[in-house]
């Protein structure tokens, strides 16, 4: 079984590490808080204050808020061929409620497979350039606002920061490298910049209940 697990990991490199002594706790940059099932997220996006704060009961067994992995998978022949498979995205959506709006959450970790990395590595965000993949120490980070009722609201891509990934379970099954659904949880920490006064600080561990499988 593929277990990888860190208890504590470093501030972020996005500069929001430096604290002065006026700086409130809300305002640090988030460490993260273990392998029980959780999602938090600080700061400030696109005008609005973010605090949002997935807990207890409502983030177990992907209540309201759920892993979702992508993988890659080319055609030989004709036929899938699973022991290629490579995993490319891993997405968190969520229910949050802001300034009293019910609203659904999507931030994608883009163009970079998480399942790869071991506990403890460091991925910088840098912006989207669809011309431009990422390296592979490196990833595009995307958030986006939904009502309800699914209907989009805000979508935009972060300029700089970090993930670090402290935990990613699961057991592949056939061919090796795709997780089934429904099992496995990814966990780590996001320190995500947009703009000088925009930036959002999260910690999650979160259960993966779906897959989304390309083939080419």
């Amino acid at each position: 079984m593929r277990w990888i697990l860190r208890a504590v990991l470093g501030i972020g490199a996005l500069g929001l590490g430096a604290c002065e002594s006026t700086e409130t706790a809300k305002d640090k940059p988030l460490s993260w808080q273990g392998a029980e099932p959780h999602f938090i997220a600080r700061g400030h996006l696109n005008g609005e204050q973010i605090d949002i704060r997935i807990v207890g009961d409502d983030a177990e067994e992907g209540a309201s808020v759920w892993c979702e992995r992508e993988y890659e998978v080319p055609l030989v022949d004709g036929v899938a061929d699973l022991t290629q498979a490579r995993q490319i995205e891993t997405s968190i959506t969520g229910y949050a409620t802001v300034d009293g709006e019910e609203r659904i959450f999507q931030f994608e970790i883009k163009q970079h497979g998480l399942q790869d990395d071991r506990s403890g590595d460091s991925v910088t965000i840098i912006p989207r350039v669809d011309e431009v993949p990422p390296d592979a120490d490196e990833a595009w980070l995307d958030w986006e606002w939904q009502t309800i009722d699914e209907e989009d609201l805000f979508e935009s891509s972060a300029q700089e920061g970090e993930i670090v990934l402290e935990a990613f379970t699961g057991e592949p099954g056939e061919g090796g490298v795709i997780i089934p659904e429904g099992e496995g949880m990814v966990g780590a920490t996001v320190q995500a910049r947009w703009s000088v006064n925009e930036s959002l600080s999260m910690s999650f561990s979160v259960p993966c209940t779906a897959n989304d499988v390309e083939e080419y």
